[in-house]
C-alpha cells in the first residue's frame, strides 16, 4: 500500500534515510535538499513503513528527489510502487515526464551508474508523447526509457 507521508510516519522515514543515504538532508546536482520538505509517499506492509519517495513537480516534469526502500523488502516491487506512485501524482499535476538521479555514494545507484558507464551519475528519464502523464518504467511500448550520464566524476 502506498499512501502520502503523514507526521506519524516521520520517525520511520528518517530512519529509513539515515539507513540508505545518512540522513534528510542531501546534495545533488549542485543542490541541498531536505527530502523531508518536499511531497513525499511511502509505502507500508503489516501497518510498518517498508519504502518512501520525495518527488518534486513543475513545468511538465517530476524528479524523484529520494527513493528508499527497506533492507528486508527491497526486491520485491517496493521501488517500483513507488516509482508508479509518483508517476500517478505527477500526471495529475501534467507532468510529462519523470526523472531520477542517482550518483556513485548510492549503493544501489552506482549499481545502474556503472552499467550506464558513467561511474558517478545516471539520470533516467520516462517519457510518454502526448500522454497527459508520465508513464510507470514497466509502462511497454508507449514509452521510451533512457539512462544518460548527466554527471562528471567525483574528486
Amino acid at each position: 500500500m502506498v499512501d502520502p507521508i503523514s507526521g506519524a510516519d516521520l520517525a520511520a522515514v528518517e530512519a529509513l534515510l539515515e539507513a540508505g543515504f545518512a540522513g534528510r538532508v542531501q546534495v545533488r546536482l549542485g543542490e541541498v535538499v531536505d527530502v523531508l520538505a518536499l511531497p513525499g509517499l511511502v509505502s507500508r506492509a503489516d501497518g510498518q513503513v517498508t519504502g518512501y519517495v520525495a518527488y518534486r513537480v513543475g513545468d511538465g516534469e517530476a524528479e524523484i528527489a529520494a527513493l528508499v526502500v527497506a533492507a528486508g523488502e527491497r526486491h520485491a516491487g517496493t521501488g517500483t510502487a513507488l516509482v508508479e506512485a509518483v508517476a500517478r501524482v505527477a500526471g495529475d499535476a501534467g507532468a510529462r515526464r519523470l526523472r531520477l538521479v542517482t550518483t556513485n555514494d548510492n549503493g544501489c545507484g552506482s549499481t545502474s551508474a556503472a552499467a550506464s558507464g558513467s561511474p558517478s551519475c545516471t539520470s533516467a528519464r520516462w517519457t510518454r508523447p502526448g500522454g497527459s502523464s508520465p508513464p510507470s518504467p514497466r509502462s511497454g511500448t508507449t514509452a521510451s526509457r533512457s539512462a544518460t550520464s548527466s554527471c562528471s566524476s567525483g574528486p
